[in-house]
């Protein structure tokens, strides 16, 4: 062996040369002007931006790294990939001033986001001087729902898809509720009474609100959307369309998905208002929400002479009623009583 006369340790930090991003599968991957270290890479040093100088801007197209996976296993690498979060990617799609091509995808690296062999930290690329990529992956996949809730208490079905939805597409009648995954051996209700949509913009979290026709007939079915077991979603392909105007991918017959948090409705109904007609010996009543026709037993009604306590008012208990009639169950729920 030759003994050394002279040595210089490295001194020169490591540099981001270039980058690129899949779009489809949500990964970034950056290649460095030596090896690194991928295993102390540091997530919120990384920000993706749609054009080289944000700087100035009040309100830019960005999104600062928080959560993902480093792809690289080994100790030293030129490459480190990152494994963006869903959140994350739906994050990117809903923004369309950054990361839908080429020509708006750019990123700024704070110094120390990664260090080399040698750990010197790395140089940092300035928000006002952002790298633009030299890959850009396109987006080919159609949306498809991830999971729901159904909130009884608002009334509200959440819907989680991993595409960004085109709302103003989005038909809530093209969907049906079942108790299990094939309609023919479940009880079922298509959502044909105009529930809609909360919110304009597009998003990949779409909030369906239940029209009081579909709670209603929802509600009617004893044996349907009670609990996690007996509710499942089946969906056409004309439900909705992403951003990009693909379809939606359906829920077919036999495939049904299974809801994944159902809120029960623990708010009792209220008297919100009661009219008494002397001349046409009926007094009506109207509550806050749809009510169970043969739950209404009217003989515990009473009519008081004012608002105090019936111990100390003059009371008629409606022990003589000739009969009850319900109408506009879909709409209020309103209970006539002939006296």
């Amino acid at each position: 062996a030759v003994v050394a006369t002279g040595y210089k340790a490295d001194q020169k930090p490591p540099s981001l040369v270039q980058f690129g991003f899949d779009l489809e599968t949500g990964k970034l991957s950056m290649t460095f002007s030596e090896p690194v270290k991928p295993g102390l890479f540091a997530m919120k040093t990384v920000t993706l931006q749609g054009k080289k100088d944000i700087s100035n801007d009040n309100k830019p197209s960005k999104l600062l790294i928080t959560r993902g996976t480093v792809v690289e296993t080994a100790t030293a690498s030129m490459t480190v990939t990152v494994s963006l979060h869903a959140e994350h990617v739906v994050t990117i799609k809903s923004d369309t001033g950054m990361y839908s091509k080429l020509s708006d995808t750019y990123l700024s690296l704070e110094e120390g986001a990664v260090v080399d062999m040698a750990g010197l930290k790395v140089k940092p690329v300035l928000l006002s001087a952002a790298l633009q990529a030299s890959v850009h992956g396109e987006d080919k996949s159609r949306g498809s729902l991830q999971k729901y809730e159904l909130d009884w208490a608002k009334r509200q079905l959440t819907l989680y898809f991993n595409e960004v939805v085109d709302v103003n597409t989005y038909q809530p009648g093209e969907m049906t509720i079942m108790s299990g995954k094939t309609k023919a051996t479940s009880e079922s209700y298509r959502l044909v009474g105009n529930s809609s949509v909360v919110g304009t913009a597009d998003t990949a979290t779409v909030v369906l609100q239940l029209s009081r026709a579909d709670h209603v007939k929802l509600g009617e079915k004893a044996k349907l959307a009670t609990s996690t077991k007996d509710t499942y979603i089946m969906m056409t392909a004309g439900t909705g369309d992403d951003v990009l105007q693909r379809d939606l991918l359906a829920i077919t017959d036999g495939s049904g998905v299974q809801v994944s948090k159902v809120v029960p409705d623990v708010t009792p109904p209220k008297i919100t208002q009661a009219v008494v007609d002397l001349d046409n010996e009926k007094i009506t009543i109207t509550f806050s929400e749809p009510i169970k026709k043969d739950s209404f037993k009217y003989r515990e009604s009473t009519l008081q002479s004012d608002a105090k306590s019936v111990a100390t008012t003059a009371t008629r208990p409606l022990n003589e009623t000739k009969g009850v009639a319900f109408s506009g169950a879909r709409d209020v729920g309103t209970v006539t009583l002939s006296t």
